[in-house]
């Protein structure tokens, strides 16, 4: 039974907002008191370091299932060639629009600045280039996965979607980070999972997204599967997620055998249970057509592209002014906001040579 997601704007929105609270995360990371980020302050705040935490918890596992509910309904409507066409167009040109123009640019700050050191072999070959344009890198793989799978094996992925609809929701829920487990056994049998390719794909990476990516098709086909996920109880999933947090917490200090695959399974249920709670956040409250929700969505593509160069330079403004970390934080992402959507609005949308390059459109 398949889905009618025309129906349901709240993935618009839900993609949208995922997409955009990528200035909030890099934002954050400049005043983490663990200084890793590309650029660093010395006025580090908790609440940085909070932030960060919890929108990794959930942010691009959500991501990248609602990539795979939207690539298996745009499968449902194009052959494959035409989908990997619409797919790759709107992928790979905003892919190298971005590194070449606004990556380089970044790198030239970056090096100005004395913040990073490089050469032009190292960014180009060994994935300088990258930074916030990573994930693009893996949903490119995980499009010519669902291409294959979907269209040729269409029938047992409906099949498949449906035995998963038949077990209850919180056995799925429960049984989902095993699979984080099997990432540690294909190691533990000599699989090269942390191997990392050309700088730009990671195997472990890869593995860890890709059942997000996968669970995503599945809630395509089958509406029932899509509802209770989505509908999950508030308070099943707070109550899990915090005993998760509790376990994760303590059992970091022992380092047998045991605690560590503990936390593994406690750190990725948090990861599938905040999923759940993010889909039923947009589900019940923002499933309703919107022309500023439509805006916004349209608009994320171009914020995300185009953000990270942005908090970067008014990263090392605000840095160099040494004002309280949570003040520059939230002053970077507002104005880091208002610049990008005033690009997309001024900029993107006016001119059809920058809309393909960097929306691909």
């Amino acid at each position: 039974m398949r889905s009618q997601l025309e129906r349901l704007h709240f993935l618009d929105s839900m993609r949208g907002v995922l997409m955009m609270l990528g200035v909030v995360l890099h934002s954050a990371q400049i005043f983490r008191p663990a200084k890793t980020w590309v650029i660093y302050s010395e006025e580090s705040s908790l609440l940085a370091d909070i932030v960060v935490t919890v929108i990794h918890t959930f942010r691009m596992p959500a991501f990248f299932m609602v990539s795979g509910l939207f690539c298996a309904l745009l499968l449902s409507r194009y052959m494959a060639r035409e989908f990997l066409r619409i797919r790759f167009k709107r992928i790979i040109l905003p892919l190298i629009s971005s590194a070449i123009f606004l990556n380089s640019l970044q790198a030239i700050a970056l090096v100005r600045s004395g913040w990073l050191s490089t050469d032009a072999s190292q960014y180009f070959l060994q994935g300088g280039w990258v930074y916030h344009l990573w994930f693009l890198n893996y949903l490119l793989i995980f499009i010519l996965l669902a291409a294959l799978l979907v269209r040729f094996w269409e029938p047992w992925v409906a099949r498949i979607s449906d035995a998963v609809a038949s077990v209850p929701i919180l056995w799925i829920l429960l049984l989902a980070p095993l699979t984080n487990g099997l990432i540690v056994v294909f190691n533990w049998l000599g699989l090269p999972i942390y191997n990392e390719y050309f700088g730009v794909v990671n195997t472990y990476t890869l593995l860890t997204y890709l059942p997000y990516f996968a669970f995503g098709i599945l809630l395509y086909y089958n509406q029932k599967l899509l509802h209770e996920f989505a509908m999950v109880p508030l308070w099943l999933s707070f109550l899990i997620m915090a005993l998760a947090g509790v376990i994760v917490e303590f059992a970091s200090t022992s380092p047998d055998l045991f605690s560590g695959s503990l936390v593994i399974y406690c750190k990725s249920l948090l990861g599938w249970f905040s999923v759940s709670l993010c889909f039923h956040v947009f589900y019940r409250f923002l499933n309703t057509e919107s022309k500023r929700w439509s805006f916004l969505s349209d608009a994320s593509y171009t914020v995300y592209l185009f953000h990270h160069l942005l908090v970067i330079l008014f990263g090392l403004i605000f840095i160099g002014l040494g004002w309280p970390g949570e003040i520059s934080m939230f002053l970077i992402i507002f104005l880091t906001i208002v610049v990008t959507l005033l690009i997309h609005k001024f900029i993107v949308l006016r001119f059809p040579v920058v809309r393909l390059l960097f929306n691909g459109k």
